[in-house]
């Protein structure tokens, strides 16, 4: 076809599209490219740099927005320019329009596809809602916070619907549409959970141990508020802590396993992260399926009613003393010298110094870490001593590779220890090839499909949008 036929035959938008889509295709991507891997750089440090975040922040877009003008200056430009100067030559030698037409689907369809595969909406709400954070420091909104008295921004719950424990949790209007910002006292927003707790059981005394000891502490202090990220790390610290403290030969003796059994659990041990627990401690807590909803609400509770308010959510589906963000019951938590269960079995392990105490109604802090990271050793060592040698292999090469199965398992383990020990059994008896979720009952599946939300939640690269 020659030119003059080109131009006789080619619409505009052909001949625009033709010249301009796989250029702008390249600039696209490249720039996506870098946008993605500077919001992994951003997570990494919200997650290291504690109470200088914001700063860090601020810092971090410097650089990064000028390594953004100088790349597209020096790179991402001259190679646009160049692949235009391609299809132009193209152009002028004659092209296939139809079939530049079906490209141009193709690739356009590409883009689109790669936009949410590749979750760039929520790397772009991360990037807006950095900015907003960091430009805060500027805009004073702490000094509107004393102006308005118990509004918060709402981040990323805003449009959504919260219902049930969510608005219970957070203040939210039940079944109404959050706006920007959301009104609530948290002190009686806790003290209400307690009294509907205490409902649930009147003749509990430790539920008003709790009550007088923690709960009206949160109600006179100032709470400790913080990022989910920097929640998270905390959980990361105290997991190698309490790892680091363990006498690995004292916990076989106490589970009564082998030596290779011992260091099996020991390696184990060590896939047990903070992603791990805060999976099924999302599990426990929220009502959701919906692992990113559950993940916003935590981080809206952190950064706004503070860590001790989230520590003292208490379960209002029990009669038992139990709270906090993994809901421990004394069946997972008892110790009084004589008997010892759930995560006081493996506590015996740890230096007196470092235990956490012997009763649920003491709980505070990284307490809840701690025992949440022992329960999960002392339900693994169950499985282990109840393997057989081929189920054993079949656990460790899984673990090698991936951490997902047993996350499932440890919330389910927590849930009910003895359904999951038997799902776990079934699941390695097929080698593990499997998902965990496919070999529990209709008692944990549930559990196991709500873990691996959250689990997938926590993992997706980009799929966390946090400010």
């Amino acid at each position: 076809m020659s030119l003059e036929q080109i131009t006789e035959q080619g619409t505009t938008t052909d001949k625009f599209l033709a010249r301009n889509l796989e250029p702008t295709m390249a600039w696209t991507l490249a720039n996506s490219a870098y946008l993605k891997l500077s919001d992994e750089a951003l997570k990494f440090i919200s997650a290291n740099t504690g109470n200088l975040e914001e700063a860090a922040t601020i810092g971090a877009y410097g650089i990064l927005g000028t390594s953004l003008f100088y790349a597209n200056k020096k790179l991402f430009n001259p190679l646009t320019k160049k692949i235009k100067e391609w299809k132009n030559r193209q152009i002028s030698q004659g092209i296939d329009y139809d079939r530049e037409k079906r490209k141009n689907v193709v690739q356009l369809t590409a883009i689109a596809g790669l936009f949410f595969i590749s979750n760039m909406p929520g790397t772009l709400s991360n990037y807006k809602t950095d900015i907003d954070r960091a430009t805060s420091i500027f805009t004073k909104k702490e000094q509107v916070q004393e102006v308005i008295p118990n509004e918060y921004a709402s981040l990323n719950l805003e449009g959504r619907t919260l219902r049930n424990l969510f608005s219970l949790y957070t203040g939210a209007p039940e079944d109404s549409l959050v706006g920007s910002a959301i009104r609530t006292d948290f002190k009686a927003q806790l003290s209400e959970l307690w009294n509907m707790k205490q409902a649930k059981a009147p003749g509990n005394p430790g539920i008003q141990q709790v009550i007088d000891a923690q709960v009206q502490n949160y109600e006179s202090s100032t709470p400790t508020r913080m990022t989910f990220n920097e929640y998270l790390a905390e959980i990361r610290n105290t997991i190698k802590e309490t790892k680091q403290n363990l006498d690995w030969e004292e916990v076989a003796r106490i589970k009564r396993l082998s030596p290779g059994q011992g260091q099996t659990l020991k390696e184990l041990s060590g896939k047990i992260d903070e992603n791990a627990l805060m999976s099924y401690a999302l599990t426990e807590l929220m009502p959701s399926h919906n692992g990113s909803l559950n993940i916003d609400v935590m981080d809206f509770l952190l950064r706004n009613a503070g860590r001790e308010y989230v520590e003292l959510i208490p379960a209002l589906f029990d009669s038992e003393t139990s709270f906090g963000l993994y809901q421990f019951t004394p069946h997972a938590l008892y110790d009084n010298g004589e008997e010892a269960r759930g995560a006081s079995i493996i506590n015996r392990a740890l230096p007196e110094q470092k235990r956490i105490p012997g009763n649920v109604v003491s709980l505070q802090g990284d307490d809840h870490h701690r025992a949440a990271y022992l329960f999960a050793i002392n339900n693994v060592a169950d499985l282990i001593r109840n393997t057989n040698e081929r189920q054993l292999n079949a656990l460790l090469n899984y673990a090698s590779n991936s951490n997902n199965g047993l996350t499932k398992y440890v919330a389910t383990a927590h849930h009910r220890p003895r359904d999951a020990l038997r799902a776990g059994l079934r699941w390695l008896d097929h080698d593990a090839v499997h998902p965990y979720t496919l070999s529990c009952n209709q008692n944990i599946i549930d559990y196991s499909r709500k873990t691996r939300e959250n689990h997938n939640a926590l993992n997706s690269v980009g799929g966390v949008a946090l400010k």
